[in-house]
């Protein structure tokens, strides 16, 4: 069975919304582990977003400000809709690829305290 575009649409911009969930949930985790004693550990806000033309998309961000790890970290959507050059393609790819990559690395290292 062949899927439509729409529901290769739907599965992707569903996907990227999972990753953006999990990504921001362990910038938390990391967040809590670095918070000691009474202290309330900082969380992310999330902000929903859409172009001025509703049927050209929309996204939503998470901002965590002033953390004990992170002093401003923010994870990002967007769904938007619209022609994208050939070569914008290969770049956009080329830059999910490289920061998965790093996103990956940053998560299998170990916290570093900070010095005051």
């Amino acid at each position: 069975m062949k899927l439509t575009l729409e529901a290769q649409k739907e599965i992707a911009d569903e996907w990227f919304k999972f990753l953006q969930n999990q990504i921001y949930k362990e910038f938390e985790i990391l967040e809590k582990k670095a918070t000691k004693g009474n202290v309330k550990p900082k969380v992310f806000i999330k902000k929903n977003w859409k172009k001025n033309n509703d049927n050209e998309g929309g996204g939503t961000f998470f901002i965590l400000k002033k953390g004990k790890i992170f002093d401003k970290v923010g994870v990002n959507q967007s769904t938007v809709t619209g022609v994208f050059p050939k070569k914008f393609k290969s770049n956009i790819i080329l830059w999910v690829v490289v920061n998965l990559e790093i996103l990956s690395w940053f998560l299998q290292q170990k916290p570093l305290k900070k010095k005051h």
